[in-house]
């Protein structure tokens, strides 16, 4: 996965959780035809609670293996770091789970006037 840190202020929206879901050695997934879906969860490192529980993205290149979180109200809320996954459906039923070697770190630091 490209670009395993993304650091936000509280609250913030944008820019929007885009990724290239990798496989081990680094290359990109090939997401079309076989997917039938894929959904991010994104947890708390410090408190351990599942702040985001498997939501779905949006397949942006499918080719690419290029997905979209679009952060929801409320998403960013708690400065904190948070640790996040992908997850992709397979039309089989089965499901690999993204980074499956690595973290990717999501760090949403105080806005300064705490609006």
């Amino acid at each position: 996965m490209a670009g395993n840190s993304v650091t936000m202020k509280r609250n913030d929206t944008r820019p929007f959780l885009d990724v290239i879901l990798q496989d081990v050695d680094g290359n990109a997934l090939d997401l079309s035809a076989t997917v039938s879906g894929v959904s991010f969860t994104m947890k708390d490192l410090d408190a351990g609670a599942v702040k985001i529980q498997a939501q779905p993205c949006s397949i942006v290149t499918e080719t690419t293996g290029m997905v979209r979180y679009s952060w929801a109200e409320g998403d960013t809320a708690t400065a904190g770091t948070y640790v996040g996954e992908f997850q992709i459906k397979y039309n089989d039923g089965t499901q690999l789970t993204i980074p499956t070697s690595s973290v990717l770190s999501i760090v949403v630091l105080e806005d300064y006037d705490n609006a």
